[in-house]
């Protein structure tokens, strides 16, 4: 971080992976839980709020290796539970830092209908998806040059 600022990078950054003093290190599915993952959150911001203008809430949780635990069972309803508890937080705190949700691999548009039924727009600033494949194609040749 002190580099990054040094250079006058602005990092977004990803607030990601379970703690082994909650939910056994599981993607957080209990209030204790998601409290240990606000408190995680704060923490960092606390630290680095001067630097630090947003943050991408956890990685890829629509698939994957990044959810493990009970949170599985129903991503969606997990997901938009943590985010609503670490948006309110972070916002009741650090108005100013943008909160980006989703974060999804790839761009699963029935995932992100339900999530967003669900209701968790209202707990972002930004959506954030992370187009990845295997080997570039189709559009990703085309808008992302250094894909190819």
């Amino acid at each position: 971080m002190a580099k990054a600022k040094a250079v006058g990078v602005q990092p977004l950054v990803q607030l990601v992976f379970g703690n082994k003093n909650y939910d056994g290190g599981h993607a957080p599915y209990t209030e204790e839980g998601r409290q240990g993952y606000v408190n995680y959150a704060l923490a960092m911001l606390d630290r680095y709020g001067g630097q630090v203008k947003q943050v991408e809430i956890w990685n890829e949780y629509n698939g994957g290796t990044f959810v493990t635990g009970p949170a599985t069972q129903d991503r969606i309803f997990y997901y938009t539970e943590m985010l609503k508890d670490v948006y309110t937080a972070i916002k009741a705190k650090y108005p100013d830092v943008q909160v980006v949700g989703a974060s999804t691999v790839r761009i699963p548009l029935p995932y992100l209908e339900k999530l967003f039924q669900a209701g968790a727009l209202n707990y972002m600033d930004a959506v954030s998806v992370h187009p990845t494949a295997p080997r570039p194609r189709g559009w990703m040749r085309r808008y992302m040059p250094c894909a190819r």
